[in-house]
């Protein structure tokens, strides 16, 4: 099973980002893949292919954390590696980072006590686009400095990612509530 630990961002794509989403797309010429609203999410940890023996292990681990919800906020735009030559085009994270770091630290060491080997080098973002050729990027995106682009970090999940040809499809096998303030 191909598996992530993250926190789906669906809602908040749906009710606060698909205006300035769309608004954004039609300032970028070039060829990119961009990220199907019901797949917008928060990775902490990419685990990769993982034995579906180790699923419980995996649950316990999610279920063990105990943090309560934040918001976060979106302020703007990133790439990887760069705006200039860009591969993946995201979303910078202001309020809430340190938070979204909390909650994967926690799991990298909790992974790491399981015989995970990954590297901790977390950076928030949300991921909207992978380029597929040169594209002209803007170097900034008004779209998305809107103090209102807000969200409840609600819930952290052990998801399945299901490689079809139409694209990933997520498949949800544990969520964990956070606790409420």
């Amino acid at each position: 099973m191909r598996l992530f630990i993250g926190t789906s961002l669906e809602r908040f794509f749906a009710s606060k980002l698909s205006l300035p989403f769309n608004d954004f797309k039609k300032r970028v010429t070039g060829r990119v893949k961009w990220v199907k609203p019901e797949n917008t999410h928060i990775t902490y940890c990419f685990l990769g292919d993982v034995d579906e023996k180790r699923k419980g292990n995996l649950v316990s681990i999610v279920n063990g954390l105990s943090f309560k919800r934040f918001d976060i906020s979106v302020s703007g735009l990133g790439a990887f590696p760069s705006l200039k030559k860009p591969r993946v085009i995201w979303l910078q994270i202001s309020e809430g980072f340190e938070e979204l770091k909390s909650i994967a630290e926690a799991l990298y060491s909790g992974l790491s006590r399981e015989g995970f080997m990954l590297r901790n080098d977390f950076f928030p973002h949300i991921t909207i686009g992978r380029v597929k050729e040169k594209i002209n990027l803007p170097q900034s995106a008004p779209e998305f400095g809107n103090p209102d682009l807000k969200f409840e970090i609600s819930e952290c999940s052990l998801i399945q990612s299901i490689l079809t040809s139409n694209g990933p499809v997520y498949k949800t096998l544990f969520r964990k509530e956070l606790l409420g303030c």
